[in-house]
């Protein structure tokens, strides 16, 4: 078994994968983080699974939050019909609590939202990109609205001038501090 983060900011998965294609795939199960994907990337906010399945990969297992790119309290887990029922036979599938049933209404029939909404962030995201002088200061993905930096004058500059970036160290508490812009379709041209 291999897991991994679909989206992990040092541009080392999504969108190419390439870490992962020198890997033995047909003698590997995958299972894939996608929390930071869904929603957002793939056709319709898939996320990566339809990506990766394209790959020649023994089994593949997705899993992830769809609070963040749809904002929804539940997860998902996309895999096989063998693979899915192994799991919703399993305590730890029973003892989870599900979705309320006003959230998944909201996924199933909010798909016109959902598409005016990504279409709206990816306009933000081509402002922001259009207008982004210093690019080799961020590390992004194509694709993706989080765009990450370390430099600790430009996250107080961005806050002194009320724009509130993410801010800690990362992946632990003794690691450098990681600052990060991620884009919504909340965001507007104009500010306050």
């Amino acid at each position: 078994m291999f897991f991994l983060d679909s989206i992990d900011f040092s541009g080392c998965n999504y969108p190419d994968f390439e870490a992962l294609k020198i890997l033995p795939l047909e003698d590997i199960i995958l299972v894939v983080d996608d929390s930071h994907g869904l929603g957002i990337i793939g056709e319709n906010g898939g996320g990566v699974y339809s990506i990766l399945a394209k790959l020649k990969i023994k089994e593949l297992i997705v899993c992830g939050s769809l609070g963040k790119g749809f904002g929804i309290q539940a997860g998902a887990i996309f895999g096989t019909k063998e693979r899915i029922h192994f799991l919703t036979e399993t305590p730890f599938f029973g003892g989870a609590s599900p979705a309320t049933p006003a959230a998944m209404a909201t996924l199933v029939e909010a798909d016109a939202i959902y598409e005016l909404k990504r279409k709206r962030l990816q306009r933000n995201m081509d402002l922001f990109f259009g207008n982004l002088k210093k690019r080799k200061t961020f590390h992004f993905m194509k694709g993706h609205p989080a765009y990450t930096f370390s430099d600790v004058q430009l996250t107080e500059y961005l806050e002194a001038n009320r724009i509130i970036v993410t801010s800690f160290p990362y992946p632990d508490k003794s690691s450098p501090l990681m600052s990060r812009i991620v884009l919504s379709a909340a965001h507007k041209k104009k500010g306050y």
